[in-house]
């Protein structure tokens, strides 16, 4: 995490790291095999915003990078993401304007242990993490196949729709889905990260295929509720992607790529309803060195997009007891998007503020706000649009009890 450190000592008014989760490696190795003891890594995640400090009333988003050991490139997208965001704070007034409204978290490298199996070039084809599944206390693969008894696909381990579809059983397998939901220490890091904060949007990077996915994915013909709004984004962030061919990259939902289960995008939209995106990076796992920089750069906007996104379509508020003023955890249903797709968990407001966000295409809505023990409450013909920020505070009354 040198790099990371170095940035959190040049930019301590806005930039905070935090050692957010263990490795296998980790842990193999505090339980005394030294064998292991190279691969004592840790998950790190680091948090951009002005009140770095502080966690505050701002919508959270990530960049993550590197679930698959053989996509470095997706590590190194997010680095250049990162020190885009750095140096233009301050001076390009979007970004300064995000950086200060927003809780940005970049984690660079979910997968450190599998990221060291292919630099070290001890299998450049690696994909997994390093779990020693078969317990015979050191690493097993089939040299430079990306085949090996060792190991879990770390995105096939999210506990949102993890089963069968698009996985495997069999421990040799690059897409074994491990033991059971949230084995893998990185992806419960992962999972811990995204519950304890407000989460509205993100980009997990992977390569490659020149795509743009959006959820769902779990299994054929998945309809996400949002799937319009969801979409238009997908969009927008795709027509700044050039394509090697000529053109753009292609956004589309994930399942059409090939259904499977596990995955962050799911996990993060189903259980919240983050507006949770992965872009497959160029058209090889590992492109040559020569065209880093300029993969690097041409992905820059797309993430831009995606920062600025809550701050434009979207209807947030306040939800508060009427009596106390205290913050209430209320669901808010917008009819004609929540009645509509496949099952997703309701859109709650936060337990610290009260908050919520909805990412909407532009229009009007009927929105319903409603909690245990407090009368509905239900806002008619919501007006949202590409000027801003549409507030809804609601103050919810308590059901009084019959006499």
């Amino acid at each position: 995490p040198s790099e990371l450190q170095q940035i959190e000592m040049q930019y301590p008014n806005i930039c905070k790291l935090y050692d957010v989760g263990e490795t296998w490696g980790k842990e193999y190795s505090n339980a005394g095999n030294s064998y292991y003891d190279d691969y004592h890594h840790e998950v790190w995640a680091l948090k951009i915003s002005d009140n770095v400090n502080s966690e505050e009333d701002e919508p959270n988003v990530y960049l993550m990078g590197e679930h698959h050991a053989r996509e470095p490139i997706s590590l190194e997208v997010v680095m250049s993401d990162l020190y885009h965001i750095l140096n233009n704070y301050g001076s390009d007034p979007t970004i300064t304007q995000n950086v200060n409204n927003t809780q940005i978290w970049v984690i660079p490298l979910v997968n450190p242990n599998g990221h060291k199996i292919v630099t070290d070039e001890t299998d450049v084809w690696w994909r997994k993490n390093i779990r020693d599944n078969n317990l015979d206390g050191n690493f097993d693969t089939d040299y430079n196949s990306g085949y090996g008894v060792d190991g879990v696909d770390p995105n096939r381990n999210y506990g949102w729709e993890w089963g069968a579809v698009g996985t495997s059983d069999d421990f040799s397998s690059p897409v074994y889905h491990g033991p059971n939901e949230w084995s893998e220490p990185e992806i419960y890091a992962m999972q811990q990260l995204i519950e304890s904060h407000h989460f509205v949007a993100g980009i997990t990077y992977h390569s490659y295929s020149e795509l743009v996915l959006f959820p769902f994915g779990y299994n054929e013909g998945v309809v996400a509720p949002d799937h319009d709004a969801l979409e238009e984004l997908a969009v927008e962030m795709a027509n700044t992607l050039p394509a090697e061919s000529g053109g753009y990259y292609t956004p589309q939902e994930s399942w059409q790529l090939y259904p499977c289960m596990g995955t962050t995008d799911d996990y993060s939209y189903g259980e919240y309803g983050i507006f949770s995106y992965t872009i497959e990076i160029g058209t090889e796992f590992i492109p040559p060195a020569n065209q880093v920089d300029g993969i690097c750069a041409d992905h820059i906007e797309a993430a831009m997009i995606m920062l600025n996104r809550v701050h434009q379509s979207t209807l947030t508020g306040q939800i508060t007891d009427a009596e106390t003023g205290e913050p209430i955890v209320a669901e808010i249903y917008v009819d004609g998007i929540d009645n509509t797709g496949v099952f997703r968990n309701p859109y709650i407001s936060d337990v610290e503020f009260g908050r919520y966000y909805r990412l909407l295409q532009d229009g009007n809505y009927d929105v319903t706000f409603s909690a245990y023990g407090y009368e509905t409450v239900t806002l008619n013909n919501v007006n949202i649009n590409s000027v801003g920020q549409t507030i809804g505070n609601v103050e919810l009354a308590p059901v009084t009890a019959c006499s």
